[in-house]
């Protein structure tokens, strides 16, 4: 039984870090970001992208997002309702297991609506 748990509990350790996500624009924005609803902007769109950590999240501790310039990356001038989901693939979560929690991706979502 002891067995048990210390191994559940070492599988826990490896599938948790210690890095945080930011989430910025630019003070010089190269596109136009909103949360709010803009009624120009009708079509929906989503893309994500992926973020590395290394060490456990250690490396680098914390990461910035701008995102004007991850919508003008992807082709866009605006983008209004913005919603991000930071999430685990189960690609990312096997990557994190089989090196022992020392490579770590995230993958981020963005979603909102754009001029059509």
């Amino acid at each position: 039984m002891v067995k048990k748990v210390s191994l559940f509990l070492t599988f826990l350790c490896l599938l948790s870090s210690c890095s945080t996500i930011h989430y910025a624009t630019s003070t010089k924005p190269v596109a136009q970001v909103s949360f709010s609803e803009n009624p120009n902007n009708t079509q929906e769109v989503s893309f994500q992208i992926e973020r590395e950590f290394v060490m456990w999240g250690l490396i680098p501790s914390h990461q910035t997002i701008y995102l004007d310039k991850e919508i003008k990356l992807q082709g866009y001038e605006t983008l209004s309702q913005i919603k991000i989901n930071d999430k685990r693939t189960t690609g990312d979560m096997l990557y994190h297991l089989f090196t022992f929690g020392f490579y770590n991706p995230r993958t981020i979502i963005i979603s909102g609506f754009t001029e059509k």
